[in-house]
């Protein structure tokens, strides 16, 4: 009796150990989760001594970055050009039913209100879901406006005033806007104008899924009340087959 008590004790203290460990992996997994949706998306926009470039930054960290404004020469070759163009025509192919599909839903789009009342639902939707999470973490806007006589550069600086400020009062109902300096000053002595940019402005994972699904409730919405409608404009119409309008016979001599 007393070894087949320790056997029962093993058993029970091996399934508790099992318990836990799926427990732990599960916990794990969750925080793993967790972690991964709170990631940072964002971008970063800099314009320092005549050089422009705009990071994809992934945490904070930036992984690609591209120059703006600089030419470069293509180097796509005589295959490469034809695979384009065959990738092209398929995916032209593909699409060719979707394009009609969508035809025939807008065909049943024919009320300038439900127009109307779409497009304000997507844009309640773009500022709920998307514009009113966005955090603008930098906003850094230096310009020194200068012009050929002082009487220009005075009218340049106050333009350029009147538009930045503007602009920076407009983005901070939209966006988050955490920090901002902006410094606009006339420069009387210089040749050119100076401009340095340094904006940065980033999206959580979660928050990006959310802006998504909330664009696919919307066109799900949208594409079933035009389905609806176009049956109903399909089903009111007559065919010859169920006593529709007939052509007039010939009158007789």
């Amino acid at each position: 009796p007393l070894s087949l008590c320790g056997k029962n004790r093993q058993a029970a203290f091996q399934k508790g150990g099992d318990g836990m460990r799926w427990y732990t992996i599960v916990l794990a997994i969750l925080l793993l989760l967790g972690l991964t949706l709170m990631l940072r998306f964002g971008v970063r926009l800099t314009s320092r001594a005549g050089r422009t470039s705009l990071a994809l930054q992934v945490g904070g960290i930036s992984v690609l970055r591209l120059p703006l404004g600089e030419k470069r020469p293509p180097k796509v070759g005589k295959k490469k050009k034809e695979k384009k163009k065959e990738t092209a025509r398929r995916a032209e192919q593909k699409n060719a039913g979707k394009k009609e599909e969508l035809s025939r839903l807008l065909a049943a789009a024919n009320d300038a209100g439900f127009v109307l009342e779409t497009l304000r639902k997507g844009l309640s939707v773009t500022r709920e879901k998307l514009l009113r999470r966005i955090v603008v973490n930098r906003l850094t806007v230096h310009i020194a406006a200068t012009a050929q006589d002082p009487m220009k550069t005075t009218l340049q600086y106050g333009a350029l005033s009147a538009s930045v400020w503007g602009a920076a009062a407009a983005l901070s109902h939209l966006v988050r806007l955490r920090r901002r300096d902006i410094v606009l000053v006339p420069d009387y002595g210089a040749v050119s104008c100076t401009v340095e940019l340094d904006i940065q402005a980033w999206l959580r994972l979660w928050q990006i899924i959310a802006a998504i699904a909330g664009y696919a409730a919307l066109w799900c919405e949208v594409r079933g009340i035009l389905e609806s409608r176009a049956a109903e404009s399909k089903g009111k119409t007559p065919s010859p087959a169920q006593g529709g309008a007939k052509p007039a016979a010939p009158a007789q001599a």
